[in-house]
């Protein structure tokens, strides 16, 4: 990728976001090129400063030359700071207004997504990405800006000094251009693998943390700090490297400087022979010449940092333009009536590859039910949790809540109408209550506390000293396995959707948690439409219906038997209840598939 379209590039991602900082980066620059006015005015008061004052041993003209350089002085250093610190004022907040777009479109994205991208990959486009970007479509314009400027003005200050010794000094210019170049090409590769294995650093980390139970239980501490520290092998060459070249790139741009200063010194001796130079005006011509080949390496090296920056900016724009496979309908529809229902209507699917996961299934949970899914690992369960709420969509049928295809509905509207918990619910490092107060900020004290008392937390708290004020840890890793499950069912009540769905929600409980799980359950208020997904034989007794998912395909259901009242309901009272095998509905098999024996 050239120089030029690595900077329309990383300049075009970042110009939406420089809204509101315009001011602060525009000032940052202009304050910056009228340094540069300073540092020549600087520099020729200097060889004043030699010619008035040291050279002729004149003391008398020290005091005023002093305080004009001095002057100068201040006022250049004062405008580079609050230059440097607009710049950054504007440059970080363009980082803070992409970095949250970012953050906004990943979490807006839906299963899939996730499901194709490493955590630590993307927590990698959020952080140095984002920052790489920055540096060279703010940072680097203003280091264009200046560069150019400077090597305008410098460049014609030396003419003015004198013309032969400029020819001289510019003569290797053409070699440090060309070096430059080249080596930025070799830079922005280098760069590149460095921000590929750093990526990859970051996905072993991210992994291994949020795996350390599964590491210490099955003894996998070594294997993962080899892997890690394989990867850190890596990533360390591929940082040396990087700082390897840039210092050759560096190494260029001084040698030059050296050779170049040595040259004007030869030819600058045998002019103050002549009398034609004096030592003031070849010392700040010097000056001069040491000022001009910063920007000129600065320039040269612009294409580095730009294929740099256009390398993240792709990765970037990757996640914005990544497909979303649930979009927005064209023109939502409204809210299904409360209390609604949840059918799939011959639903199929399939994974992005992979086999047939679902194959015409058919069935509904009704307001007021609670319907267990029961079958064997793999069956398909968890896929019908994450259809029921949109994460996917079918590949064909639908899956329609009071009536509505989910397609037809808003995001917020399907969130609103069904409330999932998962099989490992996700809780903030906060309190037990603002946990639960999560699913709806807004709620009121009365609100909040009836949920709590509907699933029993409240006295779940009690047992703690500081009650629902307790701090639930990191990944709620302070409470147990059915506590945090009470949290989020109370959560799931607390934003009051009138579909709720609990998938493998005593996974990992031992059976007395398991039983004041099936207690609780049929004690929820009775006018949500309840999916119980479980492979927990004792869990799928309390509910009103059984249907048993096996190879895709709802193999067996009861035959209609009235609905008891909800809070009548307790385990003991809900005996198993024995099932039919069914034919096909909406599509399925007109053969019925037996479930498996230890579902009858």
């Amino acid at each position: 990728m050239s120089t030029s379209t690595s900077i329309r590039s990383s300049v075009a991602m970042m110009a939406p976001y420089t809204k509101g900082h315009r001011f602060a980066i525009v000032s940052g620059i202009i304050l910056g090129i009228i340094a540069v006015f300073g540092q020549a005015a600087a520099l020729n008061v200097f060889g004043k400063f030699i010619d008035d004052v040291i050279v002729p041993a004149d003391f008398s003209a020290f005091p005023h030359v002093a305080i004009l350089y001095a002057v100068i002085s201040v006022a250049m250093i004062a405008g580079g700071c609050v230059s440097q610190v607009a710049l950054a004022s504007g440059g970080e907040g363009v980082v803070r207004s992409l970095r949250s777009e970012l953050f906004r479109r990943i979490m807006s994205m839906p299963a899939s997504f996730f499901d194709r991208n490493e955590p630590g990959d993307l927590l990698t486009r959020i952080d140095s990405d984002v920052d790489e970007v920055e540096v060279f479509a703010v940072s680097g314009i203003d280091t264009a800006a200046n560069a150019v400027f400077q090597v305008v003005v410098f460049t014609g200050m030396l003419v003015w000094l004198d013309p032969e010794l400029t020819l001289v000094a510019l003569v290797i210019v053409p070699v440090v251009l060309i070096a430059t170049k080249l080596l930025g090409r070799r830079m922005a590769a280098v760069e590149a693998e460095a921000r590929r294995r750093a990526s990859n650093l970051m996905g072993v980390a991210e992994q291994s943390v949020n795996g350390e139970a599964d590491a210490r239980a099955f003894g996998w501490v070594g294997a993962l700090t080899r892997r890690f520290d394989e990867e850190g092998r890596h990533a360390q060459a591929a940082a040396v490297k990087e700082t390897r070249v840039g210092q050759v790139l560096e190494a260029v741009g001084s040698l030059a400087v050296v050779v170049a200063a040595l040259a004007v010194i030869g030819f600058g001796v045998y002019q103050l022979s002549s009398r034609t130079i004096t030592i003031g005006t070849l010392t700040i011509f010097l000056g001069f010449l040491m000022e001009l080949y910063e920007p000129i390496t600065d320039l040269g090296s612009l294409g580095a940092s730009g294929a740099a920056a256009a390398v993240s900016a792709g990765r970037i724009n990757e996640i914005f333009t990544a497909e979303n496979t649930t979009p927005e309908p064209a023109a939502p529809g409204p809210a299904p009536a409360t209390p609604t229902d949840l059918r799939f209507d011959a639903v199929t699917f399939s994974y992005p590859g992979r086999a047939r996961v679902l194959d015409a299934v058919s069935f509904a949970v009704r307001p007021g039910e609670v319907v267990a899914l029961v079958g064997d690992s793999g069956a398909g369960k968890s896929t019908i949790a994450r259809l029921a709420h949109r994460a996917y969509d079918p590949s064909g049928g639908r899956v329609l809540l009071g009536g509505r295809d989910l397609r037809t509905l808003g995001s917020s509207t399907v969130t609103g109408n069904v409330a999932v918990v998962n099989q490992f619910p996700a809780l903030l490092d906060t309190t037990i209550i603002e946990n639960v107060r999560a699913a709806r900020p807004r709620a009121g004290r009365d609100e909040v506390d009836s949920a709590i008392r509907a699933v029993g937390l409240d006295d779940v708290a009690a047992a703690f000293p500081e009650g629902l004020e307790t701090q639930v840890g990191p990944h709620g890793r302070g409470l147990s396995g059915g506590q945090r499950e009470r949290v989020a069912i109370a959560r799931a009540l607390l934003c009051r959707a009138p579909v709720l769905i609990l998938d493998e929600p005593t996974n990992g409980l031992d059976q007395a948690s398991v039983t004041d799980f099936t207690a609780m359950i049929a004690a929820l208020p009775g006018d949500r439409a309840i999916l119980l997904i479980t492979h927990d034989q004792a869990v799928a007794r309390c509910a009103d219906r059984l249907l048993v998912l096996s190879h895709g395909r709802v193999a067996a259901q009861p035959t209609p038997t009235p609905l008891a009242p909800r809070r009548a309901m307790t385990p003991a009272r809900l005996p198993r209840r024995a099932l039919a095998p069914v034919a096909s509905q909406a599509g399925n098999s007109s053969t019925p598939v037996s479930p498996p024996d230890r579902w009858l």
